[in-house]
């Protein structure tokens, strides 16, 4: 499942998700599927289904036999995906019309807890006829499944969504370059008045929009220039076309390089231009190595494997089209 999208088609507008434990990330996708059936999540599903299939043992589950209870669980578990599709499809589309830009994950926590709970007592009632749990005790059972998931979603916001292709986090963007230039003092770079088409030589290179550009401390770079990001103790050292530079700055401070449009982080040190891949080769251990363009050699972290190479065979697609 890619998050690229093709020419003509709108991107998805992004959705700031602020868990439980606090942190802030933003999703972009088109559907809630793209994002829970995902492996990334999938994957993260099913260890909180078994884990809160261990700590359930009340009295009510164990009027269950061994392939009931599998039953069970597997209809909680389809049941909890469709509930989690259906509201973040509503917050989709109020996204779409301009509200729910915002969403608070214990807010979809109550829906889940409810239908859990109720899913349960059905398939329990199925395979024991007249089984009917007092309204108190389930309000107890509700209380008690809405502390894990809240458990579960600190877990989720520190370890899942930093690994999911369609999640990153909410960063700051600076300020426009050019803009930003001018607050901290710096002189404006002037910008080349583009002459009529009649009047403009042949073979002379467009001018390069100001959107395009990026600042790293005190300089500017064309984005478009800018082949290697590496942080250096506390300096970047930036390789460009026009040359290398070491500039005072740090690495998740520069907004403009994880948009994934130009380029990607591999690890947790150094940001590569796709446009400076010449060759990507997988070891026999599963470590991917790129070799730069620069005559550098840089390795994909395993942490950010999947996200290289869902935006990699972006790349490689649009190449090819």
């Amino acid at each position: 499942m890619s998050e690229t999208f093709h020419p003509g088609t709108p991107a998805p507008v992004p959705v700031a998700v602020t868990s439980a434990f606090g942190t802030t990330f933003q999703l972009s996708m088109e559907t809630a599927a793209d994002y829970l059936l995902h492996p990334v999540f999938l994957r993260f599903a099913m260890i909180c289904l078994c884990i809160r299939a261990l700590l359930d043992q009340g009295d009510d589950i164990r009027l269950l036999q061994g392939w009931q209870v599998a039953v069970l669980w597997l209809i909680v578990a389809l049941g909890s995906v469709a509930v989690l599709m259906a509201v973040i499809g509503l917050l989709r589309l109020l996204s779409r019309v301009g509200a729910g830009r915002r969403v608070y994950t214990p807010l979809l926590f109550l829906p889940l807890v409810v239908a859990g709970e109720y899913l349960t007592q059905g398939v329990i009632g199925i395979f024991h006829e007249g089984y009917a749990k007092p309204f108190e005790q389930a309000l107890i059972d509700m209380t008690r499944d809405l502390l894990v998931l809240m458990m579960f979603d600190a877990f989720h916001a520190l370890y899942v969504a930093p690994q999911h292709p369609l999640a990153r986090d909410e960063v700051e963007r600076p300020p426009h370059p050019v803009e930003g230039a001018r607050r901290a003092g710096v002189e404006r770079p002037e910008i080349m008045e583009v002459p009529a088409a009649a009047e403009v030589p042949e073979g002379t290179p467009a001018p390069m929009a100001e959107a395009e550009v990026v600042r790293i401390a005190e300089r500017v770079f064309p984005l478009a220039d800018l082949l290697s990001v590496r942080t250096e103790d506390h300096y970047l050292s930036v390789v460009a076309r026009t040359g290398r530079s070491m500039l005072r700055a740090k690495l998740s401070d520069i907004g403009a390089l994880h948009d994934g449009r130009h380029g990607v982080q591999i690890n947790r040190s150094q940001w590569v231009a796709f446009a400076a891949i010449r060759e990507m080769r997988e070891e026999r251990s599963g470590q991917i190595v790129l070799e730069l363009e620069t005559g550098d050699s840089a390795t994909v972290a395993r942490s950010r494997r999947l996200v290289f190479l869902q935006l990699w065979q972006g790349v490689l697609r649009r190449r090819s089209a």
